[in-house]
């Protein structure tokens, strides 16, 4: 549960040259969430440089035991301080779900040109992953393999589905008319 002064305003620090890149604000582990592939395409980017060069961000929180709207006031100010282009931010601080017109141009720009990961659809796996993962289901036990039902069970399941009309029964009704119409 939380409470009303569990917020907290932190930094994320380049360990090459102590430069802060990001500021946020959060609670729990929220400033240990930012990692390459969890991040902005320029905050993730940033991330794995560091990470490349073996080395580890430095996180900081700056103010504790905050409320809120203490939390967003902090931020914005620690934000402006540094400054927006100084760092990996998208937004200045605060509540963060307006954005300005240069904000959204950027965000379009960066967009630009790429396809979406599974765009199509088909292929998304090679057929070793496909492989892998079929093989891996047949290990899972069925929890119903052997699985012995009654007689008893077995009426009182017909006697609740008796009167029910399937789900793809417009499907089957559609399917029975083509074939007789192939007939």
């Amino acid at each position: 549960m939380k409470t009303d002064m569990e917020y907290y305003v932190y930094q994320l620090i380049d360990p090459r040259d102590g430069a802060v890149f990001y500021g946020g604000k959060g609670t729990g582990d929220r400033m240990y969430r930012h990692t390459p592939t969890n991040s902005t395409e320029e905050l993730g980017t940033w991330i794995q440089e560091i990470e490349d060069a073996g080395l580890e961000v430095i996180r900081e929180k700056i103010f504790e035991n905050l409320s809120e709207q203490e939390a967003w006031d902090r931020e914005i100010k620690m934000i402006a301080e540094i400054g927006l282009d100084n760092l990996c931010n998208i937004m200045p601080g605060g509540e963060g779900v307006v954005f300005t017109d240069e904000v959204l141009r950027k965000m379009a720009e960066a967009r630009k040109g790429r396809v979406p990961w599974n765009k199509g659809g088909t292929g998304v796996y090679s057929d070793e992953a496909r492989r892998k993962m079929s093989d891996a289901a047949k290990k899972r036990p069925s929890n119903r393999k052997g699985h012995k039902v009654s007689m008893e069970t077995r009426r009182k399941i017909s006697e609740a589905k008796k009167g029910r009309v399937p789900l793809n029964m417009p499907l089957i009704l559609e399917m029975n008319k083509k074939r007789g119409a192939l007939q």
